[in-house]
């Protein structure tokens, strides 16, 4: 996006206060265009198709299906999808599962003042990762775990990493995988949250020492 764009929103909760909240707070702001609201993840993978957010602000515990459910299938649907969690659930394992599915961020709504969600918002919309302070230490934590997830990458990630591995920049691993240069950008930024680091070197390192590439 283009600084100075304005944001489009998709706000997915069940809780009508909260998103009278959210709404209020983003309203405010002329940074923001909310274009819908909406209570499950099936409508929310249903509105993602017909309103093409710039970034999804969702809830991890709605009716049917979790906002991580939905967030795979909208990562399948458009992998370049900037998504960011806002959850009361401050479970380690939750959080860095929502971060192993793709999720741009992950926080937490008693961490979360209105100014504070908007530069979290305007941080997702870049595809930067988002964390509070209080999900920075949890997914720290997981990730030290022994039962940590390492083969948590995806086919598709792998593939992105093998190339790197290979000293392929972006521009060439595009063109190997018909992919453009800010979508590739975007898988390293999810593997680089993935897999707890914040760079290409590393990135590589950890996944050949985890047996993901060779």
């Amino acid at each position: 996006m283009a600084e100075g764009d304005v944001i489009k929103v998709l706000v997915a909760e069940d809780h009508p206060m909260m998103v009278t909240s959210i709404v209020a707070a983003l309203s405010a702001d002329p940074t923001f265009e909310i274009v819908g609201t909406v209570s499950n993840g099936d409508e929310l993978v249903a509105a993602y198709r017909d309103k093409a957010p710039d970034v999804v602000l969702t809830d991890q515990r709605m009716p049917g299906s979790t906002g991580i459910d939905a967030l795979r299938r909208i990562l399948e649907l458009d992998p370049t999808a900037k998504v960011l969690v806002l959850s009361d659930v401050d479970d380690n394992k939750v959080v860095a599962a929502a971060m192993q599915a793709g999720a741009t961020g992950y926080v937490l709504k008693r961490n979360m003042r209105p100014e504070k969600l908007g530069a979290a918002l305007r941080t997702a919309a870049t595809g930067h990762p988002v964390l509070d302070e209080t999900t920075s230490i949890q997914v720290m934590n997981e990730l030290r775990s022994p039962s940590w997830p390492q083969g948590s990458l995806t086919s598709r990630e792998i593939e992105v990493i093998q190339f790197v591995s290979q000293g392929s920049t972006n521009k060439e691993v595009g063109a190997q995988m018909h992919l453009s240069e800010a979508t590739v950008k975007t898988y390293l930024d999810r593997i680089y949250a993935k897999l707890g680091v914040n760079d290409r070197a590393a990135a590589v390192r950890r996944s050949m020492e985890a047996g993901l590439i060779s």
